[in-house]
């Protein structure tokens, strides 16, 4: 039952989802319909206004934190001014990482040590050394923000690469994504997000049972809820 409103307005209406452990879990919808409101809770930016979640048993409120789990969202924790080595040593130090973990990061997302700033990176160098950047400290969950985005076709096989074998290591994934082909490939399952609701779960197998893509299930639920809403 997760609510969030802002000025007397619900941006969140009750949320009810559970993302089994190990598994990649695809949160769909418009803009305007919750996503990146519903981050800001997980990440305990924000507080709900009513309800509650849970991360691994932990019931978490607004300034917890948990070392199990890791984000990639807007703001980047980049530093322009520092190389991609860099950026990786500051994370690895504040959390007592090993540094000889960095260069395999590094491979892992298809960047190398050099002394190049992250200010002249392009958007897809950006987001592939974010994700290094979560994934140091062997989270047990990520929660990827749109991580495809300004990507090109090397670099999205690449990340899908790499979330497939952070799953294969029992990794539990929510991501959000507008694109969805780019995630089926990887999706154990999808909530679909639409005026603040939850207004359908797919899982994996109802779609390699059904010839309907995520796509139609997408727009025929939001076509049913609109009817539905106006009875």
């Amino acid at each position: 039952n997760l609510t969030k409103s802002y000025y007397k307005k619900n941006v969140l209406c009750g949320i009810d989802l559970s993302i089994p452990q190990g598994d990649v879990c695809v949160l769909v919808g418009p803009n305007g319909s919750g996503k990146t409101t519903l981050l800001r809770i997980l990440s305990g930016l924000t507080s709900p206004t009513e309800g509650s979640f849970s991360i691994f048993s932990q019931t978490m409120k607004r300034g917890n934190s948990i070392s199990d789990i890791s984000f990639m969202f807007e703001p980047s924790p980049l530093d322009n001014m520092l190389t991609a080595y860099q950026n990786l040593k500051l994370r690895c130090i504040a959390i007592g990482e090993p540094l000889k973990i960095i260069p395999k990061l590094l491979e892992q997302v298809g960047l190398k040590k050099d002394n190049k700033l992250v200010k002249n990176f392009s958007t897809g160098m950006k987001k592939r050394l974010e994700l290094a950047y979560a994934l140091i400290g062997s989270p047990k969950m990520l929660i990827l923000d749109e991580p495809f985005s300004g990507l090109d076709v090397l670099g999205i096989e690449l990340i899908i690469s790499v979330i497939k074998n952070y799953k294969e290591k029992k990794g539990t994934v929510l991501i959000t994504e507008h694109n969805f082909s780019m995630v089926e490939s990887i999706a154990d399952g999808f909530a679909i997000l639409y005026d603040g609701r939850i207004i359908k779960t797919v899982k994996r197998t109802e779609l390699e049972e059904n010839p309907k893509s995520i796509e139609s299930f997408f727009k025929e639920s939001i076509e049913q809820y609109e009817k539905s809403s106006k009875i």
